[in-house]
């Protein structure tokens, strides 16, 4: 669990850190053996501020699913690489500073992935974050799957485009609506999860086009359910839902929390 300063301090105070004698702190005592000192957390705190943009580490995930969300085409523009290499570097100072932190598996191979998409594989940028995400996370599955795109790179146009194709994995893909109007809703983050995590870092996501349409690729066995994660400020309530695996395209009708919320498969 991730703690703020005050937080770490109020731990501390309850262990009883604090809590030895002052003239057993004395550095006049030759008797007095040295005071052990905390270990460093292998977490970042999420007060934390990285690179020259000033970037925590909940606003580098948040930024990671809004790039992930972008089509190729978007990215492989001026604009859409700059908007990758925003992320990478408060994800530089991230790494160098906490170089095991759980979340950085997860991180490191989405933002590989994005360079991937923007034609940017074998540059610089990728390549460390690779080799990172391999030397601190050898045995990680992440480590594993960017490496396998890494080799895709080479022999596809778009290495991501195999995915669906991949034994024991499938596509989901749909579209999502206002439930009383039949509007489409853009900007909803649309997720699979085993049931176990929600997280949009670790979990296959997409995020809906001005259509309301997604598109999730890489989904496996383990996808349980479809969850989705309303715009920012609206007044949707959030949606969870059984994952038939059988659907082959999804509506999903968000509604405010008052109303019921449905997912049906097109016929």
């Amino acid at each position: 669990m991730r703690q703020t300063p005050a937080i770490a301090v109020f731990s501390m105070l309850v262990a009883g850190v604090f809590m030895t004698p002052a003239a057993a702190l004395s550095s006049t005592d030759p008797a007095t053996p040295a005071v052990q000192q905390p270990v460093a957390s292998q977490e970042a705190p999420v007060d934390n501020y990285f690179g020259h943009f000033g970037q925590s580490v909940l606003e580098v995930r948040n930024r990671i699913v809004t790039v992930q969300g972008e089509p190729d085409t978007t990215l492989q523009t001026a604009d859409g690489l700059n908007s990758i290499e925003h992320i990478d570097d408060a994800v530089v100072v991230w790494k160098a500073q906490y170089p095991h932190d759980p979340w950085l598996a997860a991180v490191l191979a989405h933002l590989f992935e994005c360079y991937v998409r923007a034609g940017k594989a074998h540059g610089a940028h990728a390549t460390a974050l690779l080799e990172a995400l391999v030397a601190n996370f050898p045995d990680s599955k992440e480590a594993a799957e960017a490496l396998r795109t890494y080799a895709r790179a080479d022999v596809a146009s778009d290495p991501l485009a195999t995915a669906s194709t991949q034994p024991g994995t499938t596509v989901v893909a749909g579209r999502v609506v206002d439930a009383t109007t039949s509007l489409p809703v853009a900007g909803a983050l649309v997720l699979v999860s085993d049931g176990n995590s929600s997280d949009p870092v670790t979990a296959p996501f997409a995020t809906t086009a001005a259509d309301g349409t997604f598109r999730i690729s890489g989904v496996t066995s383990q996808g349980k359910f479809v969850v989705v994660d309303p715009p920012h400020g609206s007044q949707y309530a959030a949606y969870r839902a059984a994952l038939d695996a059988s659907a082959a395209n999804l509506t999903v009708k968000l509604a405010a929390p008052a109303v019921a919320a449905t997912a049906v498969a097109k016929p």
